[in-house]
């Protein structure tokens, strides 16, 4: 079977120079990558149920998850429908579920993350918000150990509104962007960077710390910044296959016609990332400070922590075989 998930990012020529200046030891070795989100995928409450637009079938679109009131969108909400799904517990995974396989991508890819697994997670904070929401703010790390010719490395995550900012719509757009940059849960290091090198880092993206300086990427493949600034010389040669005019989509296409040459985000690929998302929202779950220590399988100090690795599907949406 020929797939692809759409990380579009992952077919941009700015990813593919961030593997290339990585392999080319461009930074040297990376032994901390940063990830930041500036959205918030959560809720404060539940708004009033409502009546599913005619036509839309709700116990299809509830699918396997328990039926819950559908609620129109309001001043300050989006809806369930088309956006707010992302916010709560059964149906979306929160900020990083919305956002995390796209900024993660990169950092799995340049790094060979997906050679192995982290070797444990924790939630330095994880602020929940009401009843079957996700979280407001969400500070994750991932241990990942060695893979050749890499150091073992830590994978950090940061989303949501920073500490002592309310989570209201001054700060928080009815989408759930934090307005303001200044009000986001930034990394310190982010703003650092850009303090002593004069740099401009953006409200997503990726920032590898190397021995010999920075390589940030944004969230989906956009231009890479460097700090120093002219650490991108010498540029390193050119060694992933490129094609005219190949996006995400004519990347599948292409897969399909040569099935010899897989998609770059196919299954194989994306599974893992997918999984290391989703593990920063278990520990989320599990509490904050919590260290969740991972097998590739399960969680091997925690056992009420595997709870969160499944769910239950309701009648007659059960996996079949």
């Amino acid at each position: 079977m020929v797939t692809q998930v759409g990380n579009h990012g992952h077919s941009e020529e700015g990813m593919r120079r961030l593997v290339e200046y990585i392999a080319a030891g461009q930074i040297g070795q990376v032994h901390d990558v940063y990830c930041y989100d500036d959205r918030l995928n959560a809720m404060r409450y539940r708004p009033p149920a409502a009546r599913p637009p005619a036509g839309m079938d709700w116990d299809s679109w509830c699918g396997p998850a328990p039926v819950c009131d559908y609620y129109a969108p309001t001043q300050d909400h989006h809806g369930l429908h088309p956006h707010d799904w992302h916010s709560w517990i059964g149906y979306g995974n929160g900020s990083i579920g919305n956002m995390g396989t796209h900024i993660i991508d990169p950092v799995f890819w340049a790094l060979h993350l997906g050679e192995t697994h982290p070797e444990s997670v924790v939630a330095d904070e994880a602020e929940p918000g009401c009843e079957g929401s996700w979280t407001w703010r969400t500070t994750l790390r991932w241990k990942f150990p060695a893979r050749k010719g890499f150091d073992a490395m830590t994978l950090h995550w940061y989303d949501g509104v920073k500490n002592g900012v309310p989570y209201d719509m001054e700060h928080v757009n009815k989408i759930g962007c934090c307005t303001k940059r200044e009000f986001q849960n930034l990394p310190p290091i982010v703003e650092e960077v850009e303090r002593k090198y004069g740099v401009e880092l953006g409200a997503l993206g990726s920032l590898f710390v190397g021995e010999k300086g920075f390589i940030r990427i944004g969230p989906h493949g956009d231009a890479l910044v460097f700090a120093p600034k002219d650490l991108y010389k010498p540029k390193p040669p050119k060694f992933l296959p490129r094609e005219k005019r190949l996006d995400h989509q004519t990347d599948w296409l292409r897969a399909i016609r040569n099935p010899s040459r897989p998609a770059g985000c196919n299954f194989d690929y994306s599974a893992p990332l997918a999984e290391t998302v989703l593990l920063g929202n278990v520990a989320g779950r599990a509490g904050k400070r919590r260290t969740l220590l991972w097998d590739g399988q399960r969680i091997t100090n925690d056992e009420s922590a595997n709870a969160f690795l499944r769910t239950t599907y309701r009648k007659g949406w059960e996996i079949l075989g």
